[in-house]
């Protein structure tokens, strides 16, 4: 839900020197994305005190530790069946409903964006590939 880019979530999921990507979508494409699942659950996220406050029934599956807080999620979520439980589930959605922009990481090598741009193109898809905003130089 940020804004803007983290440069603290680069440093966690991607570390300098590793090319890497972040995929930037919005609350409307997700709900767009999941529309063909009728039981999907989309909603942000609540990092929250786990010594002071209590969540009940389905509100604890969007509650994190406050000190996660810098992930600023929503998530989309499938119920589970109690009888036949299982650790995940893949749920089919288009991509390009999806996916607004792929940014590439500010410590990835310049010629890295090139191979992202050829490999979505190469597999039929049309999205924007921009560079990070981390490393620009500031206005003044």
């Amino acid at each position: 839900m940020n804004d803007v880019e983290s440069e603290a979530l680069w440093q966690l999921y991607c570390s300098p020197g590793a090319p890497g990507v972040a995929v930037r979508t919005n609350a409307e494409r997700l709900w767009i994305a999941t529309r063909n699942e009728r039981s999907a659950n989309v909603g942000k996220v609540h990092y929250i005190d786990f010594k002071r406050h209590f969540a009940s029934g389905d509100q604890r599956i969007y509650c994190k530790r406050s000190s996660l807080a810098h992930e600023r999620e929503v998530g989309a979520l499938l119920p589970n069946d109690r009888e036949r439980p299982v650790n995940g589930r893949l749920m089919p959605c288009k991509l390009n409903d999806l996916v607004e922009q792929v940014v590439v990481s500010p410590y990835a090598p310049s010629w890295f964006q090139g191979v992202v741009e050829e490999t979505i193109a190469k597999f039929g898809y049309s999205v924007p590939v921009a560079a990070s905003e981390i490393e620009e130089a500031p206005f003044y």
